[in-house]
């Protein structure tokens, strides 16, 4: 790897620490963006001030957002005014952004989402002109020569394909090309380079950094575009839930030199002991989807279920329980029912802290917090986050 690109335009400082080889944001999916934007953003800055205080953050130094463009959202960043009152506000406040997460397309607040967050997928023209309008957005943001990136679903959900047969995977590798020729066209008229990144993901057809890789090799390596605009993005929650040892990925991924354009740092949901599964209701919410993964004694993963609801009675040999809930980062009390499951997320934070030139784009991804049970006990979004921020100083220090 060589010598990391960013612009000191687009550092994040913090006091006692300086992590200059890449840009630590916030994921704003946490946030709905889907009524008055303009008032969901001085949410945002509200909590993002307070950041900046129990932090110790200079009001000088630079922030990073990484914002979520849904497909409403985008419509009105086509208005120039709109994209100038963005454009000031960051700017004013010290915020900036360098990566964009491209994963939902719509709704994905207060109402269930489940599985319709994986559409359209890749075989859909509407997910490629989405992701187009994605980078159309995030270059107005970039500095000059900046470096930029762009989050995305792994090509389709399981169950919404009859099969993903060389004629799926063709159709789909076919039009990342068409989003990569893109992303080639904006850095010969720019010099500002965005590179999309595939989010692996529990029942969607790549799951595992392998089959991804297979997948890369096979479909996107003989692409004018693709080896150079497409790597992958590195979620830390998600790779919990997968059959393999913590770390492990992300060495997959460089030594197949696939880039990996973003890692997001999250923690997943663990129940170790086989006679409190049950109270994983208590994590049963409407909104989003959670998928579930039992692993035996040896830590392979004994049975696979879709969400929550669908969860059953199991055997005594039955081990640990994980599941996709996306918990606070920081989260590590004793003496509960469950446990924040974070080996990956712990393993890629001191992957990183020793290989920092890897990736640019670090986002902490934490959602939940608008449908967290009560057993959480931290329903302030605004000192969780404080806490989320502090607790990645500490682990990068």
């Amino acid at each position: 790897m060589g010598k990391s690109l960013c612009s000191k335009k687009n550092v994040w400082i913090a006091k006692k620490m300086k992590i200059s080889e890449f840009n630590l944001s916030y994921c704003l999916n946490a946030f709905d963006f889907s009524g008055d934007w303009k008032m969901s953003l001085n949410r945002v800055d509200s909590i993002f001030s307070k950041v900046r205080e129990k932090s110790l953050i200079s009001s000088k130094e630079m922030l990073g957002l990484g914002f979520w463009t849904s497909s409403n959202f985008l419509k009105l960043m086509q208005c120039d005014e709109n994209i100038g009152y963005l454009q000031n506000f960051l700017k004013s406040r010290n915020y900036f952004i360098s990566t964009v997460n491209a994963f939902p397309y719509g709704v994905f607040h207060n109402q269930p989402v489940k599985d319709k967050v994986y559409l359209p997928n890749w075989l859909n023209e509407k997910r490629v002109e989405f992701t187009i309008k994605a980078a159309v957005f995030l270059q107005k943001f970039l500095p000059e020569n900046g470096i930029g990136s762009i989050s995305t679903l792994p090509g389709a959900y399981k169950l919404h394909i009859k099969s993903s047969d060389h004629k799926i995977m063709k159709q789909i590798a076919d039009n990342l090309e068409k989003v990569a020729e893109y992303l080639a066209y904006i850095y010969e008229a720019t010099g500002k380079k965005i590179r999309l990144g595939v989010e692996m993901e529990p029942d969607c057809i790549w799951e595992t950094p392998e089959e991804f890789v297979g997948f890369y090799n096979n479909y996107l390596s003989a692409f004018k575009y693709a080896p150079e605009y497409i790597g992958v993005c590195y979620d830390t929650c998600h790779q919990e839930l997968i059959e393999s040892t913590p770390g492990a990925g992300l060495r997959i991924f460089l030594n197949n030199d696939i880039p990996i354009v973003k890692i997001q740092l999250s923690a997943a949901l663990e129940i170790q002991n086989i006679e409190f599964f049950k109270n994983i209701k208590n994590f049963d919410e409407h909104v989003y989807l959670h998928q579930t993964r039992i692993f035996n004694n040896h830590g392979e993963i004994s049975e696979k279920f879709i969400d929550i609801p669908c969860l059953k009675t199991m055997s005594e040999e039955d081990a640990i329980l994980k599941c996709h809930f996306h918990l606070p980062i920081f989260w590590d009390e004793k003496g509960k029912f469950f446990a924040s499951a974070r080996k990956e997320l712990l393993k890629t934070l001191d992957f990183l802290k020793k290989n920092p030139n890897i990736c640019q784009d670090i986002e902490i991804e934490t959602y939940t917090y608008n449908v967290l049970p009560d057993c959480i006990n931290n329903n302030d979004i605004t000192s969780a986050v404080v806490n989320e921020y502090k607790w990645v100083m500490k682990c990068l220090m």
